[in-house]
């Protein structure tokens, strides 16, 4: 600038600069305006040519003007080139920087690649001077390397500057500026000019380049704040630009809205927060917003929530009330119910509820917000319905059990006399039409609320004694009836009510009419009683079993209708065998079976009830009966499978009786029949020299045959098959299952010596097939010789060291009583998995065996010590310490992984549990307190937050949970009544072992808002 406003007419002015063309060409508009010349004069030569005088220039400018100043010019240099007018002596010089920098590149990268690969580097130098890649540069730079003189010629900084220089004049160029400013961004972010990175991406930015989406998201921007310790200076340039754009009356980029309001949830900024939140609450303000904004801002709210920012939650909630949104409004009145506005709740409530059916109506006058408009949608999508008034009022009544469930009544308290009326017009509304009330007083929790059991059950009892009273009335009687039977956990048992009146009333409803409708009571009165079969048997109606449901289900069937016969026997079949009452069962399957004779699925049905009910012979003639020449490998594989697979499992999953010899005989038949189609249907495997190869379909078809020839009592084809799909499965015991059966069949027969001498020469045969040794190693295992198959699986071992066959080994060892053994091979598993906790919980369950409760202490603290910054590994042992109810040692564990991740509120929780569990329940609490009102996510990188479990579900709820629990302790009922309020129905806290958090969904800003 001084240079041209003290310029006089005439003059010239040669800048030798290398800088940007476009500032040349400003340059010489400028002087021209002043009667001046300007050149762009670069210069290449660097240090050498400066101290000789043999610079190259290359000029842009006016040609007379560069004459005039050439005698100047030749005073610094030898070679001079006229390139054009003005910035083109930039252009020149900046093409040759680019060429001259990638050829150093090459230069650097190519020698030290030659030099590593053991080529000398004088001679690697004297082939490039004789080859096609001579180069000036490299002849030129070459004598300093060799010397390692690496003093300062032209500095990388100056080259990093000019090729920023020529990415700049190529998006002038092309007009594709997005991907230069991306480029400079990564060169900023590399060379550590984080805050000139930040104010070039905030200005993207904030003007929508790159379709709005600018050159890099909020969660990148904050990388860079949080890596570079930036955080506070982004925040005040956020908060800058989005005045800038309000004071301006302009609309504040949808990205920039996100960061500002990320920036003042971490900052506490209320005001930018603010700001903020009115510019992304602009597509949902007066107007009908389409429903992808609708669903951005309720996850807006959400997220408001969880950072618990409530007043910013309440005012999105408050912006996005629609007069459909029924939701909208008890989402808000819960809002406003936690920051203990109750009163405001149920205004809002009761104000919802004058509105139901009446669009027209203005906006809510106890509350400032906007007149509701109808929700707009993209393509053609149907306008909501707006609530009715029963469902309004049905809201307002589960707010207020859902406040009594736990043990508040602020806003019953607020809604005051207007709850006596809407309770008065739903028992009017149920003693009408008992049989089709659905309204809120079938929720449980509104009766308990408002005491209504009897109020209820006596409107349903009137319906029912009506003289003219229809068959639904009274299936709805003793619906209710059930009900009332089978109470919640904390209620007392209502003995007036018994089991013959439940009965009775289904009786009358049956008698009282015919066809379809009687077999839909029946049906009806099968659901009811099976509702009663399925409490616990402490709690059941005496005289409640399975007959009477079955009993229903026959007079369903008997009712002169053949609508639902197929369901009913479907279902009365699934329910007998559910009981385990197989030989009622079989006559429901066989009835369907004879409706559906062509149906694989009933077959199949009664296959099964025949085997339950220990019919083998008849279930395998009926699937052979189903089979014939044109059924294929997979229909024979699908009805073997049916009678190899196990019955009714005892409560440990183990089968309750073995699998009949018939149903395994027949199964080994139709196996081998499955066998012979899948030959013929893909024909034999063989190499060019007619060799067989493995085929892996083959080997689970022979698999399953061993498996059924074992349970047979064919030993010898169960050997046959095991080792033939050893050999299909390319010389791998594939399924270990098989061997186990095999090896236990030639156990029951007592012919198990046979079978290891077998086994030990096909073992000699290939000494070094590691799947043989496992196999050897599984039959010696089922004769419990436990030496001999820890000596097979030392021998597997070694040859394929697989982690399972160490297992494997320990397990033997320990069954041997080598104690020694088995500890030094846990030691070995722990070396070389050294972050493995079953390592080490081997070893404290060996040490409990030996009664070396100091050597269980150790093996618990050893993942510890090996790795002391896992914080999970930590969380692990004092898991195992706390179920051993060692808490001292737990506490000290969770205060360190506390130490390691403070970060992540989980581990303040689990702290918080150990400690309550301890008996330390204020201390517990005020770890819980002060969980619940930090915010989590201050400050946090993209990292960390990606790698913290969600809150939601695992922090929140639980600690809201464990608190409640800790006030109990302390008999602060009311406080705890409070927390409990806050948990969603039904929940149960689950243990601290199983307390495991998931993995975190993608960060907020991904909710659809950035990607629009």
């Amino acid at each position: 600038n001084g240079i041209v406003e003290g310029i006089q007419p005439g003059a010239a002015v040669a800048d030798c600069s290398t800088v940007a063309p476009s500032y040349a060409r400003r340059a010489y508009e400028a002087f021209r305006q002043k009667g001046a010349h300007f050149l762009d004069a670069p210069v290449t030569g660097s240090k050498p040519g400066t101290e000789n005088a043999t610079l190259t220039f290359m000029v842009g400018g006016d040609q007379e003007v560069y004459e005039k100043l050439k005698p100047y010019m030749e005073i610094m240099g030898k070679r001079f080139y006229y390139c054009g007018g003005p910035g083109m002596g930039l252009h020149a010089k900046l093409s040759q920087n680019l060429i001259l920098s990638n050829m150093l590149q090459a230069f650097n990268e190519g020698m030290v690649l030659a030099a590593k690969a053991g080529v000398d580097p004088e001679l690697m130098l004297d082939i490039l001077d004789n080859s096609a890649a001579k180069s000036g540069i490299a002849a030129f730079k070459a004598p300093f390397v060799f010397r390692r003189d690496f003093s300062t010629n032209f500095s990388v900084r100056w080259m990093h500057k000019d090729i920023g220089l020529m990415l700049e004049t190529a998006a002038e160029i092309s007009g594709r500026s997005e991907d230069v400013e991306g480029t400079l961004l990564t060169a900023f972010e590399l060379m550590g000019r984080s805050k000139e990175a930040l104010s070039l991406a905030l200005a993207a930015m904030a003007e929508g380049r790159n379709n709005g989406q600018g050159l890099r998201s909020v969660e990148e921007l904050l990388d860079i704040a949080e890596r570079t310790n930036n955080l506070k200076h982004l925040h005040a340039e956020a908060g800058r630009l989005v005045a800038a754009e309000r004071d301006a009356k302009r609309p504040v980029r949808e990205r920039l809205a996100q960061l500002a309001l990320r920036l003042a949830w971490d900052e506490q900024d209320d005001a930018l927060a603010a700001a903020a939140l009115d510019e992304l609450m602009r597509p949902v303000q007066g107007g009908a917003p389409v429903w992808e904004d609708a669903w951005r801002m309720n996850q807006l709210a959400q997220r408001a929530v969880e950072r618990r920012r409530l007043k910013d939650a309440i005012a999105i909630r408050r912006g996005m009330l629609r007069e459909p949104d029924l939701g909208g409004y008890r989402d808000l009145a819960m809002l406003l119910l936690q920051v203990g506005e109750a009163q405001q709740a149920a205004e809002l409530m009761f104000d919802g509820l004058a509105r139901a059916d009446q669009p027209d109506l203005q906006g809510p006058p106890s509350l400032p917000m906007p007149r509701p408009a109808p929700m707009r949608r993209r393509g053609g999508l149907p306008r909501p319905q707006p609530a009715s008034e029963r469902q309004w009022a049905a809201a307002i009544l589960e707010l207020v059990a859902q406040e009594n469930a736990a043990g508040g009544k602020e806003f019953r308290s607020a809604c005051g006399g207007r709850l006596t009326e809407l309770l008065a017009a739903e028992l009017e509304r149920l003693s009408q039409t008992p049989a089709h009330y659905d309204g809120p007083l079938a929720n449980p929790l509104v009766e308990k609320a408002f005491d209504l059991r009897e109020r209820i059950t006596a409107a349903y009892r009137e319906a029912a004694q009506k003289e003219n009273a229809a068959p639904e009335a009274l299936v709805a009687f003793a619906r209710r009836i059930a009900a009332i039977a089978t109470p919640a956990e904390d209620e007392v048992r209502d003995g007036s009510e018994t089991l013959s009146v439940i009965r009775k009333a289904l009786r009358d409803a049956a008698l009282r009419c015919s066809g379809r409708e009687r077999q839909r009571v029946h049906e009806q009165a099968a659901q009811i009683l099976t509702a009663l079969l399925d409490r616990p048997e402490n709690e059941r109606l005496s005289g409640v079993k399975a007959e009477l449901v079955l009993a229903s289900y026959d007079a369903a069937l008997e009712a002169d209708a053949a609508g639902m016969v197929l369901e009913i026997l479907r279902r009365a079949a699934d329910f007998a065998a559910n009981r385990k009452l197989f030989d009622r069962a079989v006559p429901y399957a066989r009835a369907l079976q004879a409706q559906l004779p062509h149906d694989l699925h009933a077959r199949h049905r009664l296959a099964r009830a025949l085997l339950d009910a220990g019919q083998p012979a008849e279930a395998v003639a009926l699937l052979n009966a189903g089979l014939d020449r044109f059924s294929n490998s997979a229909e024979y594989r699908a009805a073997a499978d049916l009678l190899l697979s196990p019955g009714p499992l005892k409560p440990d999953g183990t089968p309750e009786r073995p699998i009949a010899t018939e149903a395994a005989a027949g199964a080994a038949a139709l196996y081998a029949r499955a066998v012979a189609l899948h030959l013929e249907e893909v024909g034999p495997q063989v190499d060019a020299q007619d060799r067989p190869l493995p085929d892996a379909h083959l080997g689970q078809l022979q698999a399953q045959w061993s498996r059924a020839s074992a349970a047979a009592g064919k030993l010898d084809d169960a050997l046959a098959q095991m080792l033939a799909a050893s050999f299909n499965f390319g010389g791998e015991m594939k399924d270990p299952e098989v061997v186990s059966r095999v090896a236990e069949a030639y156990v029951r027969a007592g012919k198990i010596d046979e079978l290891l001498a077998r086994m030990n020469e096909k073992v000699a045969a290939e000494p070094k097939n590691a799947s043989l040794r496992l196999a050897l190693a599984t039959a010696l295992e089922k004769a419990e010789r436990w030496a001999e198959a820890a000596k097979a699986l030392q021998a597997a071992r070694a040859l394929d060291p697989d982690l399972e066959t160490v297992k494997r080994l320990i397990a033997a060892l320990r069954k041997a009583g080598d104690y020694e053994s088995a500890m030094d091979e846990c030691q070995g598993w722990a070396e070389s998995f050294p972050r493995d906790a079953a390592a080490y919980r081997t070893m404290a369950d060996i040490h409990r065996e030996l009664k070396d409760e100091p050597g269980e202490v150790r093996a618990l603290t050893m993942l510890v010590e090996v790795s002391p910054r896992d914080a999970d590994n930590c969380r692990l042992v004092a898991v195992l310490f706390a179920e051993r109810r060692d808490f001292g040692r737990a506490i000290a564990l969770l205060e360190r992984a506390m130490e390691i991740r403070g970060e992540e509120a989980y581990r303040h929780v689990d702290l918080a549990e150990v400690c309550l569990l301890s008996g330390d329940a204020p201390r517990a609490e005020k770890i819980l307190r002060d969980a619940l009102t930090r915010d989590w996510e201050k400050g946090l990188s993209p990292e960390l937050l990606a790698r913290m479990p969600p809150q939601r579900g695992t922090f929140e709820t639980r600690a809201h949970a464990l608190l409640a629990e800790a006030l109990d302790a302390q008999k602060k009922t009311d406080e705890a009544a409070k927390e409990r309020i806050l948990l969603p129905a039904g929940y149960r806290r689950p243990k601290l072992n199983e307390a495991v958090p998931a993995a975190r969904p993608q960060p907020w800003v991904g909710f659809g808002m950035a990607d629009r």
